[in-house]
């Protein structure tokens, strides 16, 4: 269902993509747990995985309030669900990361182009982590020379991204990395490559 989900992300179908992962969660409180190994075992996405898409298409709805609603109701029905880890940062476990997160969020700050590439650059991914890190690398980098207004640049950036995530970064990565309001431009790219 997150599959299905993500190509209504990637259409704008924000509506339709609550509906879709809406079975998800009624499993959830069906089972009233949220452990992660419970729900693998049952086939099921992690909870924060599927909180993560939630998440990004209330957002990007302007439903924020049906997120925070959804993080409520998990609280006082499911076991096992960490709530304020999933508001603070849904995947702030991997050291990783947050490394790679606080980098970006440095690089957005920084006053040059040089200092902003520094912080990025400056982040080891490291064999423990996940590969698509380096890929969160490569779009900040592409956000940033559009901040800095050289397109050229940005271009370039996005050449080396497109043959690795032609999908975009999943709905729960862009919320979590703060790239949803970028992805949004870069949207028409993918849709104008892509049928429906």
């Amino acid at each position: 269902m997150l599959a299905i989900a993500r190509y209504y992300y990637l259409w704008n179908r924000f509506e339709l993509g609550q509906i879709v992962i809406q079975p998800i969660f009624a499993r959830y409180y069906d089972l009233k747990i949220a452990d992660d190994m419970f729900l693998y075992m049952r086939g099921l996405p992690m909870f924060d995985e599927s909180f993560g898409y939630r998440a990004t298409f209330a957002r990007l709805a302007g439903k924020l309030d049906q997120a925070r609603w959804e993080l409520a109701r998990a609280k006082s029905e499911l076991s096992d669900v960490d709530v304020d880890r999933v508001e603070l940062d849904l995947e702030a476990t991997a050291a990783g990361q947050l490394r790679m997160k606080r980098a970006v969020l440095r690089a957005r700050v920084a006053r040059t182009i040089e200092a902003a590439v520094a912080e990025l650059d400056a982040v080891q991914v490291t064999s423990n982590d996940h590969a698509w890190l380096a890929d969160i690398r490569t779009l900040a980098r592409a956000e940033l020379f559009r901040r800095f207004q050289t397109p050229d640049m940005e271009e370039a950036a996005l050449s080396e991204f497109w043959p690795r995530q032609a999908l975009l970064f999943e709905p729960n990565h862009a919320f979590h990395f703060g790239f949803l309001d970028y992805q949004e431009t870069l949207k028409p790219h993918y849709q104008s490559h892509h049928d429906i």
